[in-house]
């Protein structure tokens, strides 16, 4: 089993939880594994092991997230999210593209190990997708901003703008 990460909001050491404990109104993540830091309320969801022989299962996703944090991701992966899933580029490519726009090496790129700060930074840049030749309008970037602040401020995903 995997070492216990520490909570990167407070620095106590988390405790593994199921999905029943912190979405108890979400049956389908009712089995998947979290990491919770009981003291903060900050969680991060785990990846699917590779095998029953997997050492470092469960492993996290990312850092462990407060409310305001993990309705951040949410917002980025929603801006970020159709760029790759319209396969318009592959996730690794827009990873690489998000990595160069952001001064960040490609493997300190992904959205559950960014901060609040990155995440806003995730929501600006992804306003202007990529091979975009003139700038979005502003009231484009206007509907993008309260989009994500919507993701931010709700924690659910509404219907995306039509520019996206």
């Amino acid at each position: 089993m995997a070492t216990p990460p520490i909570c990167s909001c407070c620095g106590a050491t988390a405790s593994l939880v199921t999905g029943a404990r912190l979405y108890p109104h979400r049956p389908e993540l009712a089995e998947r594994s979290f990491w919770e830091c009981a003291a903060c309320q900050a969680w991060v969801g785990c990846h699917t092991p590779r095998g029953n022989d997997d050492p470092e299962c469960p492993r996290p996703l990312g850092t462990l997230a407060d409310a305001s944090l993990r309705r951040w991701r949410n917002s980025a992966h929603a801006l970020f999210d159709p760029l790759w899933q319209s396969g318009r580029m592959s996730r690794g490519q827009a990873y690489e593209w998000l990595a160069a726009k952001m001064g960040l090496p490609r493997a300190q790129c992904f959205i559950g190990g960014l901060s609040e700060a990155q995440c806003k930074a995730v929501v600006e840049i992804c306003a202007r997708a990529p091979g975009d030749e003139a700038p979005v309008s502003a009231d484009d970037m206007q509907a993008m901003r309260e989009f994500a602040a919507e993701v931010a401020r709700t924690g659910s995903v509404p219907k995306k703008p039509s520019l996206l």
